[in-house]
């Protein structure tokens, strides 16, 4: 009895110490793999719940590289479909949101037609090639040539007027919280400078299908000034989009 105790206590420290050496194994192949075969191994471990935690986490970074690597918003969407949850999913409905409203390219500002003649208007008849010899040359008159008039004063251009409330806009991001966004803005207006002259930050709070976020705009005094601004920011390589008037 006593040699059958000591051969199970014999077989049971064999037992913890090869699951202590494949513990330390898996950990350090650290791969998907490895904890599955831990797992199948030693399924009565006290390291597999460990074991299928790590499984998890390595499963998302990896979908998240994808993803990243993808970089379109379909690939941030099913990201977020299947880790609702996870580590990088409020990082992807950002991305979301940046891609909704700053993946579309902005409508070139229309060109304005011709405008047409009035009603009853006819157009003026075209004189024939030999109008001139039908025609008896005038007089010319003795009196003398007016004094030319000096030219006119230039008149200073009009400083413009900052933008009203609900007019044109330029939307260079979306962010988790506000604190987020006017760093970013920050961030931007230290890189940016000269693209941003003489603009301000509005950070403005919507519920999207990605989530709650803070878009970062900055109000402009017309359309084209916003569809300049974006031209460039575009130039080098900056995110921006024009956002017309509500």
């Amino acid at each position: 009895m006593r040699a059958r105790f000591v051969i199970a206590i014999a077989l049971l420290l064999v037992s913890c110490s090869a699951e202590k050496s494949d513990w330390q194994a898996t950990q350090s192949a650290d791969t998907v793999e490895a904890y599955q075969q831990f797992i199948g191994k030693h399924p009565q471990s006290a390291m597999v719940s460990e074991a299928r935690e790590r499984t998890k986490q390595l499963s998302e970074e990896k979908d998240w590289e994808k993803a990243t690597g993808i970089d379109t918003a379909d690939s941030y969407q099913a990201f977020v479909s299947k880790y609702p949850e996870g580590k990088w999913s409020e990082e992807a409905r950002i991305r979301i949101e940046n891609f909704n409203v700053l993946g579309a390219p902005a409508t070139a500002a229309p060109i304005a037609a011709a405008a047409p003649k009035a009603v009853g208007e006819t157009a003026e008849p075209a004189k024939p090639a030999n109008a001139g010899s039908a025609l008896v040359a005038a007089p010319k008159s003795a009196t003398p040539a007016p004094t030319p008039k000096a030219a006119p004063k230039p008149v200073p251009a009009a400083v413009p007027k900052p933008a009203a409330t609900g007019g044109y806009r330029v939307q260079l991001g979306a962010l988790s919280s506000e604190d987020k966004a006017n760093k970013e803005w920050q961030r931007l207006k230290g890189k940016y400078a000269s693209q941003l002259a003489g603009l301000a930050p509005s950070v403005v709070p919507v519920n999207a299908p990605a989530g709650k976020l803070y878009r970062l705009q900055a109000p402009v005094a017309d359309e084209a000034r916003a569809r300049a601004t974006c031209a460039a920011l575009a130039a080098v390589g900056q995110a921006c989009v024009v956002v017309k008037p509500k």
